[in-house]
């Protein structure tokens, strides 16, 4: 077998028994090994979010719950509480102004615009929420069957 005068390039493996940071002169402690069956599952379910179609449009009637402004609102969900894909439950939701042309609505600067950070949009969402729901109890107008 002919080998060639130039060394590999591959990086020397290491042991399995060595933690990747590990000092010269310290006895090397072996990995922690977790059977496939034990590993913890990381995804929880989640409870179905409760929708309400009449409730979705009266909160759409009403005025912007960040700007005040009257006319084509738009039901916006709270972030708080959902997954990828799943919107979260209706009674967390609030009001806020469509866009219009040549004026950005509040809807989409919450959203898509990126006008707060994650931290003020849930100060601001659980604000607007509590508020709406307050409104919506006080015109005697709470869905039947939903909790408080």
């Amino acid at each position: 077998m002919i080998r060639s005068g130039f060394k590999s390039k591959a990086p020397q493996r290491r042991e399995a028994t060595q933690y990747l940071g590990s000092s010269p002169g310290v006895p090397a402690l072996p990995f922690p090994r977790v059977a496939a069956a034990v590993r913890p599952i990381l995804s929880l379910p989640k409870d179905a979010p409760r929708r309400n179609e009449a409730y979705r449009r009266l909160v759409a009637s009403f005025e912007c719950a960040h700007c005040g402004r009257a006319g084509p609102s738009q039901f916006a969900h709270s972030d708080e509480g959902k997954g990828m894909g799943i919107k979260s439950c209706d009674s967390r939701g609030f009001p806020l102004c469509a866009t219009q042309p040549g004026k950005p609505g509040c809807h989409d600067g919450f959203g898509t615009l990126g006008w707060f950070s994650r931290t003020q949009r849930r100060l601001l969402e659980g604000v607007y929420s509590q508020a709406t729901q307050i409104r919506v109890k006080a015109l005697g107008l709470w869905p039947k069957g939903w909790p408080l």
